[in-house]
């Protein structure tokens, strides 16, 4: 196209703008529409807009494996190269102590007393007022390799647990203590969940393993092993939600799929994309808890006891395995940060915007020029004009599809519109374009 040609378009798209909104008014007025228009049943629903950060914005790596918030309100991630914080403007990375022999985060905790605790493949590194501490089994841990941690109040103290390969460690401030497998009735001996809840009756420890689960409570430990309701399959995520009055605990496993536990009885949860779960996150929406499941095949959302399901192909996620949920609030608003297996991190802000293109809506393409609307506010028609797919007709469910050059008729049937590229046409006996110049 020669520079003429691309100046007139240009001009033409520019003059489409300011005659659209007179334009599609009496589009929408037209009793009939031309033939051939093509018509999708759909909702203005649309998809998440999700903000995507990786490698550009900062992120020492694109797995994001750990999240937490510090008492600053600054967001910190985990990372298999290290650990990068977020003052809500710009990433900074941040490497462990002895990142020569690992910088890999498994997990990672604030603190009550406002330090910041790192799961890492070498020990437990603790970050205190800008200093570094690496703890390991020279200091009492069972293991080096630290998979996952928790925090809880026990009377006027704040004890850490932390889950390894090879058992699990408490520690109350002053020792640790390390709870041996047959002792305690863990179903096995790698840490790979913990969930620490407050309750009425006193702290809830839940601690999850490649082969079960265990409940401490009360000093007593109780084994629920993997069987019996509980899926076969090693225990990857744990959250604690509400029904009617009463908590559930979610069980995230990998390969086993979503379980529900009510105090009572298991239950499977059906409608995922995947059996293989990684990670939990539950969402105050303002209609409701949300549970949100980060799976090897997409991201899920469960509302009203109805899945939804964002991938690559409706969402735009630039990777479908979801390794890491986390839950915050800013501003009063809940967020959802998703960590992605060699996809980066996206960020979600539950009931602001919604993203509508042509993999979730009958619009024929992502190009949108102009938006219009009318007809009465009870019963609104919307309408879209886009670069080389037409122009498109959002009224009661249905989408519809104007190709360029279609003729439609006013109420009066002696004034018709049609769109092409580069112009608005009136008709009455005859037609004239209005093109630019």
């Amino acid at each position: 196209m020669d520079s003429s040609a691309r100046r007139h378009a240009a001009l033409g798209r520019v003059f489409l703008r300011l005659l659209a909104g007179a334009a599609l008014s009496l589009l929408a007025a037209a009793p009939a529409l031309a033939a051939g228009i093509s018509e999708v049943t759909g909702s203005l629903e649309g998809r998440p807009a999700f903000r995507f950060f990786g490698s550009e914005q900062g992120l020492p790596q694109i797995t994001p494996q750990a999240f937490a918030v510090d008492a600053r309100g600054f967001l910190w991630t985990g990372t298999g190269d290290g650990a990068a914080v977020y003052n809500g403007r710009t990433w900074k990375a941040v490497d462990m102590p002895n990142r020569e022999e690992s910088n890999t985060i498994k997990d990672i905790l604030a603190s009550a007393d406002g330090s910041i605790w790192f799961a890492t493949t070498i020990g437990l590194a603790h970050l205190q007022k800008g200093r570094w501490t690496l703890l390991g089994v020279n200091t009492g841990l069972p293991s080096n390799r630290i998979l996952c941690l928790a925090e809880e109040r026990d009377g006027s103290r704040n004890v850490l647990w932390v889950g390894t390969d090879k058992g699990l460690a408490r520690w109350d401030g002053s020792a640790w203590s390390v709870f041996d497998v047959r002792e305690t009735g863990l179903p096995h001996g790698r840490i790979t969940a913990l969930l620490a809840l407050r309750t009425e009756q006193g702290p809830v420890l839940w601690v999850g393993t490649d082969l079960g689960l265990a409940r401490r409570a009360g000093g007593r430990w109780t084994a629920f092993p993997a069987g019996g309701g509980l899926p076969e399959a090693r225990v990857s995520a744990l959250i604690e939600g509400h029904s009617g009055g009463r908590s559930l605990l979610w069980v995230a496993t990998d390969g086993g799929g979503l379980a529900r536990y009510d105090g009572e009885k298991w239950t499977a949860e059906e409608g995922l994309p995947s059996n293989r779960v990684f990670s939990l996150a539950l969402l105050d929406s303002g209609a409701g808890d949300e549970l949100w499941v980060g799976t090897a095949e997409g991201l899920a959302r469960r509302a009203g006891g109805t899945w939804t399901v964002y991938n690559s192909r409706n969402a735009g996620l630039p990777s479908e395995q979801i390794m890491r949920l986390f839950a915050s609030r800013s501003g009063g608003r809940p967020v959802l940060w998703i960590g992605m297996n060699a996809g980066g991190m996206a960020v979600l802000h539950p009931g602001g915007w919604k993203a509508l293109d042509f993999r979730n809506s009958g619009l024929p393409q992502a190009w949108i020029y102009h938006i219009a609307e009318s007809g009465p506010p009870e019963r609104p028609t919307y309408w879209f004009s886009t670069e080389t797919g037409g122009l498109v007709r959002w009224e009661a469910g249905t989408w519809s599809v104007f190709r360029a050059s279609r003729h439609c008729r006013s109420p009066s049937r002696k004034t018709g519109w049609s769109s092409t590229s580069i112009s608005l046409i009136s008709s009455r006996a005859t037609i004239a374009p209005f093109a630019p110049g």
